[in-house]
């Protein structure tokens, strides 16, 4: 016997363009919808983040997927950050200005080179006393600059924009810089991307690597990849685009209770093997 549809899920099925039978291969006939309507099928409040979205900056990935499902009765209890994409690089740079002059907090570039935030110099970590306290958002250790000094990340705050480093397509790539960092004046973490940079919010979400993923918000839209709603209201996980960092979100995608496609948990047992064969190759070389 099949199960009838609860009025809301029934509603953003209709909304989004999904087929009555909601299988494997049920594709959304929609790629965007208006946020108005969204909230009117779900019963949802405003999006996260609400006054930080415009036609040029988007919230895309986990955070909306989280938002989303409050409206289909699985709220998560953990907000977790918010991960905004502009445009381009420009874009990025003037992002990052305007949230600090409306009193946003810079925290780091996120990047896998250790790069100092004011003059783009190669810095160290500085070893930090095991009594130290910590305030538990600031997860890296302050930078040590042979130009500038030291970089206490609890200190960056006081940085006045015209000193904070401004990114370029050469710096974002020669260090690796995958996103910058902010904390807002309620206190959450907003990471802006700098790495893999698209012109559009529908670019931006068709390039993430899980189908429950591929959500995003601008000013006006939501936008969502062809398996993004089939595989939310079926709660899925299907991966959509390979990439060797699955591994890491698909163990938090299953604590929230998604169950993987078998071709899906394939994939990420391969990639597991390979990172932890790579460790075990470290571990004999030391």
């Amino acid at each position: 016997m099949t199960r009838s549809p609860h009025p809301r899920e029934q509603a953003i099925r209709e909304l989004v363009g999904l087929p009555g039978r909601l299988n494997r291969r049920a594709r959304a006939g929609k790629s965007r919808v208006p946020i108005a309507a969204v909230r009117r099928a779900l019963d949802l409040p405003e999006p996260p983040c609400r006054e930080l979205l415009a036609a040029d900056r988007w919230l895309a990935g986990g955070a909306v997927m989280r938002w989303l499902s409050r409206g289909l009765g699985r709220a998560e209890d953990d907000p977790g950050d918010y991960d905004f994409s502009v445009p381009s690089v420009e874009a990025l740079n003037r992002t990052v200005e305007e949230l600090l002059a409306a009193g946003f907090t810079f925290r780091t570039f996120r990047s896998i080179k250790l790069m100092c935030p004011l003059c783009a110099g190669p810095g160290r970590l500085v070893p930090r006393e095991r009594d130290q306290p910590r305030d538990p958002k600031m997860t890296i250790l302050p930078i040590r600059c042979p130009e500038c000094g030291e970089l206490d990340p609890e200190d960056t705050g006081s940085f006045p924009a015209d000193r904070l480093l401004r990114l370029t397509p050469e710096l974002i790539r020669d260090n690796v810089v995958r996103a910058v960092e902010l904390l807002s004046p309620r206190g959450e973490l907003i990471q802006l991307a700098a790495r893999g940079i698209r012109p559009t919010p529908g670019e931006t979400v068709a390039a993430f690597d899980f189908s429950v993923s591929q959500f995003g918000l601008d000013d006006e839209y939501l936008y969502f990849g062809p398996y993004a709603w089939t595989d939310l209201l079926r709660r899925r996980l299907r991966l959509v685009v390979r990439n060797n960092t699955s591994y890491y979100r698909v163990r938090k995608l299953l604590a929230m209770g998604f169950r993987p496609y078998a071709d899906t948990a394939a994939w990420c047992l391969w990639i597991w093997a390979g990172w932890l064969l790579g460790r075990l190759r470290r571990r004999q070389k030391t």
